[in-house]
């Protein structure tokens, strides 16, 4: 056996203070019982439990008055949603529901979550949930699980609805598609609590009201209303219930949709005097078409998701909005909607579409690279400097500074450029001369300072000077003023404007502007005339008339359109063009026509699950004269619409959609080969969700999710096959309304909740109440092991300095 001797025992302490020092770098604990407690009050704040709500938060008060310095609480409140009401404390706080939660839902499953989540480790935990259990978005069953594994104590206090005599309507039934003209048999679910007599309106029969008296038992109740063949109806029909004695208003509507098989529906934008040619030949063709002006109204994606075809006729970025061109490239790119846009004077780069959403759609690009062929340009811009240019809210002078940048940027590399601004003198701001740098324009430009009066005169004069000895082909003028200028002795500038071929534009800024006098002066020197009412309209002015004036993007001549490719769809014998609008074909798009300079006139390409084509000529008549009067052109225009036209699908792909309080559930069935489906769920324009959906046998694909706001949803559905085609359908479905005022008992689940927790009530004492599940907490045997090393080594040297002593 080892053997120490008397006078090296020192050597075991220090051993052990080594020992020591070492187990304290290893990641060792020690085991003990939690000797604190934390308690979550989750109470349930939904519109079925409101009148609950000032009892809970005394019963939680008293409870926090009764609870010992140690015990630990939150409080936290849920509806769709779950916030904290107040923090982890052990002081005694008086607990009040002060959080914004949406009440229109119960969300019981991410409540839980987050309780869980939130509980601090190594302290014993206990649950106390306030609910009727009345779960209607999210799933208790993927929560319970987690609960069982994570010892807490689960104590309910369960709520009941206050009783009202009430009659919803649950259901509305209709055929899941229905083809024009045909039978529609419409049933309505209803349900109450009591039994009475009532009248069901229907809505949706192209402005008639339908109404049927009834007779209602508490409990379910069914009515069928048969319509016959020839009915007029919408694809959106709405029932209305109306009760004797009913004490609840907001569960008495229900929404259901048709799904009609029917002919293409075209929706054509711009103005009326624009889109009447257009409005003509697809109505034509036997194809339902609604017109609207750009602005006209505020369309959204749901709106737009009505039709298979979207044609814009000469329309501006600025006419068509942010709203309407997103609406436009979702139902392009996600629904699979055609869009064909028909150019003219306010598209494509005159329209200011270059780097927007709407040219990146499209087969070309509105910039065109400088071309030697076209002509080059000397423009001088002259600017009112007077001192009205500074008036008023908006400063008009900082306005059209910002608008002579922009316009600098739009010139080519052999264009010229000069700008003057005039008060009662004449200033060269930016010299005249030959593609002067952009910085070098914003500098002197942004020099420009207001005062003094108005003549016009003079700053027209040295500009039509500088004008008459320039090297370029085309020479132009654009005069920017807010007030009344000379107004006579402009005959012989006129004169000599016209013999030198230099044109004239004007922009009258404001209501002061003399707009008659500037249209007569415009119109004498062959050029074009705008008013800006609102001064935040001259950068877009401006920069129009820039393109215009610079001829190198409307092209007005003879043209005679040419085939492309082995495209033989349209006729080899076309009638000539007299203008379009020059474009850049995109790579990767298909030029079917173009002009004698090779450039687009008819071009197409895929954009996502949709199909975008561009005719860079008009059709109005301007240019389109000779195509308009064609006998071919119904033809022609058939073949254009049905190159972009969505196509409904052949194939038999069942599709059964399913609501159950908040909770969505979709399955669609497909006999092809598929790769996956999708799901898009879109709500008041906007994309709520986007999902691949659940293959849960042989063809069946099955989603289930949860709709978290009150009103309709359109479902777009794609059915992606292995052979990388696709095949997209749309469905709609309203949550009338919050399921909180659903009187369907839900028995099976309030059961299922509430065998997992201990009911309590009243007299119930939640802090003294027996914890049965004991929680263990961990102890970092650090320190401990650092305090006994410290010891043993002092002791060791104690014990060599004393040990004789100490044996003795």
């Amino acid at each position: 056996m080892f053997k120490v001797k008397r006078g090296n025992r020192w050597l075991l302490l220090r051993l052990a203070a080594v020992m020591c020092l070492v187990l304290s770098l290893l990641p060792v604990k020690i085991s003990q019982k939690a000797a604190d407690s934390s308690t979550i009050f989750l109470v349930d704040r939904s519109l079925s439990v409101l009148e609950h709500e000032k009892m809970i938060q005394a019963y939680i008060n008293a409870q926090i008055e009764r609870k010992g310095k140690r015990d630990m609480y939150s409080v936290i409140s849920f509806g769709k949603d779950a916030m904290i009401e107040i923090p982890f404390t052990t002081e005694k706080k008086q607990a009040t529901f002060h959080t914004s939660i949406d009440r229109n839902f119960t969300n019981l499953e991410n409540a839980l979550k987050v309780a869980l989540t939130y509980f601090p480790e190594e302290y014993h935990k206990r649950l106390v949930l306030f609910t009727d259990a009345e779960e209607n978005i999210g799933n208790y069953r993927e929560i319970s699980l987690k609960l069982a594994d994570e010892n807490i104590m689960l104590l309910a206090y369960p709520l009941k609805k206050q009783v009202k005599k009430d009659i919803q309507f649950t259901r509305l039934h209709l055929p899941n598609t229905l083809y024009e003209n045909g039978d529609i048999l419409i049933t309505a679910e209803i349900d109450a609590n009591y039994q009475g007599k009532g009248v069901i309106d229907f809505y949706g029969f192209g402005g008639e009201v339908i109404s049927k008296e009834i007779v209602f038992e508490a409990g379910s109740n069914f009515y069928e209303i048969h319509l016959e063949r020839g009915t007029v109806y919408d694809e959106k029909i709405v029932g209305e219930v109306t009760g004797a004695g009913d004490e609840n208003p907001h569960n008495n509507r229900a929404t259901a949709y048709i799904h009609s098989e029917k002919r293409p529906r075209v929706l054509v934008i711009g103005e009326e005097s624009h889109r009447r040619n257009v409005v003509a030949l697809t109505k034509s063709l036997g194809m339902a078409v609604d017109g609207i002006r750009a602005g006209g109204g505020n369309y959204t994606i749901t709106d737009l998701a009505e039709y298979d075809q979207l044609i814009l006729v000469n329309v501006s970025h600025h006419a068509i909005g942010k709203n309407l061109e997103e609406a436009i490239e979702h139902c392009v790119s996600r629904l699979g909607s055609g869009l064909l846009v028909i150019g003219g004077e306010n598209s494509f780069a005159l329209g200011e579409y270059e780097e927007s959403l709407l040219e990146k759609m499209l087969p070309v690009d509105s910039f065109i690279q400088a071309d030697q062929e076209k002509a080059n340009m000397g423009l001088v811009i002259a600017v009112d400097a007077s001192g009205s240019m500074e008036d008023g809210v908006i400063e008009k002078l900082a306005l059209a500074k910002e608008s002579i940048i922009e316009a600098a940027r739009i010139l080519d590399k052999e264009d010229y450029l000069g700008v003057i601004a005039f008060s009662d003198t004449v200033e060269w701001i930016v010299p005249y001369k030959k593609s002067p740098e952009d910085l070098e324009v914003a500098s002197s430009v942004n020099r420009i300072s207001a005062g003094g009066g108005t003549l016009i005169q003079p700053s027209l004069k040295a500009a039509t000077e500088a004008l008459k000895i320039s090297d370029t082909k085309i020479n132009h003028i654009i005069l920017m003023t807010d007030g009344e200028g000379e107004k006579e002795g402009y005959e012989d500038l006129l004169q000599t404007m016209k013999e030198e071929e230099i044109t004239l534009s004007t922009i009258a800024i404001g209501a002061d502007a003399d707009r008659r006098f500037l249209e007569k002066l415009s119109d004498a020197a062959g050029g074009r005339n705008y008013f800006a009412e609102n001064p935040t309209e001259i950068p877009r002015l401006l920069t129009e008339e820039t393109y215009v004036s610079s001829r190198k993007y409307i092209n007005e001549r003879e043209i005679l359109p040419t085939l492309k490719g082995s495209n033989n769809r349209f006729p080899k014998d076309m009638p000539s063009l007299y203008g379009y609008v020059s474009t850049t074909l995109k790579e990767g798009s298909h030029l079917i026509l173009a002009t004698d300079l090779e450039e687009p006139l008819l071009a197409e390409r895929n954009y996502g699950l949709g199909k975008t084509m561009v005719w860079t000529s008009d059709l109005v008549g301007k240019w389109s004269a000779n195509w308009i009067a064609w006998r071919e052109m119904g033809e022609v225009w058939r073949e254009m619409l049905n190159t972009t036209l969505r196509q409904q699908s052949l194939h038999e792909d069942k599709i059964e959609v399913y609501l159950e309080g908040g909770n969505l559930h979709l399955v669609v069935a497909v006999s092809d080969e598929v790769e996956n489906v999708t799901l898009d769920t879109i709500h008041a324009s906007n994309l709520t969700s986007h999902n691949t959906m659940l293959q849960t046998s042989k063809g069946i694909f099955e989603k289930k999710l949860g709709l978290e706001t009150v009103g309709e949803y359109l479902l777009n559905i794609q059915v992606n096959l292995k052979n990388e085609e696709t095949r997209s359908h749309k469905r709609r479905i309203a949550l009338d309304y919050s399921p909180e005022y659903d009187i369907k008992l839900q028995e099976d689940r309030r059961q299922q909740v509430f065998k997992d927790f201990t009911l309590i009530d009243n007299n119930t004492e939640v802090f003294k109440h027996p914890l049965s599940m004991k929680i263990r907490s961990y102890r970092e045997a650090k320190g401990i092991f650092l305090t006994l090393a410290i010891i043993f080594f002092l002791a060791d040297l104690w014990l060599r300095k004393n040990w004789r002593r100490f044996w003795t």
